[in-house]
């Protein structure tokens, strides 16, 4: 399944079916989005209630409490996290919330915790693409030992037979033209 969700991050990276996540050029201070991917839990996780909690974030974002939202997010994120459930949405969202904002160290320590979280969970396109804007985003805030240290990180796992040769020439070419 190929979905397209934008952000300020430049080029379209198109997915295979081991992730529905898809990051596309906007102009607009936004991130891309992702969705969830729920991973088998040892507890009882109610997937409709962190859905609906996400929604109620989107709304207060919408309607200017951004603070609220971020704790929302930040909320759902921990709950996920507690029930063995990669909080992807939740991550993406509360890192483009901090974008908004012009927070791009906020912006990209987000992304890094979520690539942290995504290799754990064994997603590693979705590490790929979080590695990458944290890498450009950390750039972006003038630091470079952590943006070199995610480039790093993020060349080593382009050499993944995981990750789609798509995925490889988008990160490819967005490092090149940074």
């Amino acid at each position: 399944m190929k979905t397209q969700i934008p952000t300020t991050l430049a080029v379209i990276l198109s997915l295979g079916a081991s992730s529905s996540l898809t990051l596309a050029q906007t102009s607009e201070p936004r991130l891309a989005l992702a969705t969830s991917h729920a991973v088998a839990s040892t507890s009882s996780y109610d997937a409709a209630a962190a859905r609906a909690r996400i929604a109620h974030a989107d709304e207060l974002s919408l309607s200017g409490h951004l603070t609220a939202a971020r704790r929302e997010y930040a909320a759902v994120a921990e709950l996920q996290r507690s029930h063995n459930v990669l909080s992807a949405e939740a991550m993406w969202k509360l890192a483009e919330l901090y974008h908004s904002e012009r927070s791009a160290q906020r912006t990209a320590a987000t992304l890094h915790e979520l690539a942290m979280d995504a290799e754990r969970f064994g997603d590693p396109e979705l590490q790929a693409k979080a590695l990458l804007e944290a890498t450009i985003l950390y750039n972006n805030a003038r630091m470079s030992e952590k943006s070199i240290s995610c480039a790093k990180r993020l060349d080593l796992l382009m050499a993944s037979p995981h990750i789609s040769d798509e995925l490889r020439a988008a990160v490819g070419s967005r490092i090149r033209r940074t």
